[in-house]
């Protein structure tokens, strides 16, 4: 709420449908969670965090090597 709503003023439900719509999908596609080890909840669902955490380790080591 704190990141979507407050930060914009709703003109009417529609407007409200579209920028709460909006912030759904970023939320789900684009924020990383701390909670799902900085990855996405889609990636998450997808199954696609076992990849990208070995793509994690492998770009760290790289640095530190």
């Amino acid at each position: 709420k704190k990141e979507c709503i407050r930060k914009k003023a709703l003109l009417d439900q529609d407007h409200a449908k579209i920028i709460i719509g909006s912030y759904i999908a970023f939320y789900n596609n684009q924020r990383l969670h701390s909670a799902n080890a900085y990855i996405t909840p889609a990636d998450q669902l997808a199954g696609r965090d076992n990849k990208i955490h070995e793509e994690y380790s492998k770009s760290f080591e790289n640095i530190i090597n």
